[in-house]
């Protein structure tokens, strides 16, 4: 029938990946709810693309780092760097989602889907310069 081991590894990596869209959508029901009311299937969908991909890619470098040049580094799209990158960019959105979800309850402030997308690349990226300063430090 339909056999996994014989899939290759950049299509497994890409259906892994796949899975985040909806977290994306989501987001973008709860926090733009003008570009939902579009129904503009293609509109959401290339958003949500290309958030994933953009996200998969950072996230994917960022397992990847290591500043010891005596090992050839690995590539960022193998198999284990992927499901790394997968693991924690599925739990960042999950807690910034969660977080976003609750603000407006508890404070009255509007969580904007630009302010959410912003928020989750900026913790993204800063724990990339916390990785890099602490491999340059040992």
């Amino acid at each position: 029938m339909f056999n996994i081991g014989e899939i290759p590894k950049y299509l497994k990596n890409m259906l892994l990946n796949v899975l985040l869209m909806p977290f994306w959508y989501i987001s973008i029901y709860l926090f733009a709810p003008e570009i939902y009311a579009t129904q503009d299937v293609l509109l959401l969908l290339s958003i949500c693309v290309s958030l994933t991909m953009i996200s998969s890619i950072i996230a994917a470098i960022l397992t990847n780092y290591n500043s010891d040049k005596k090992e050839p580094p690995m590539s960022p799209f193998d198999t284990i760097n992927v499901i790394a990158a997968f693991l924690i960019q599925l739990i960042l959105l999950s807690i910034i989602l969660f977080i976003s979800f609750l603000v407006p309850k508890f404070t009255g402030r509007i969580f904007e889907f630009y302010g959410f997308v912003l928020t989750y690349f900026l913790i993204l990226s800063f724990s990339g310069l916390v990785i890099v300063y602490v491999e340059k430090k040992q």
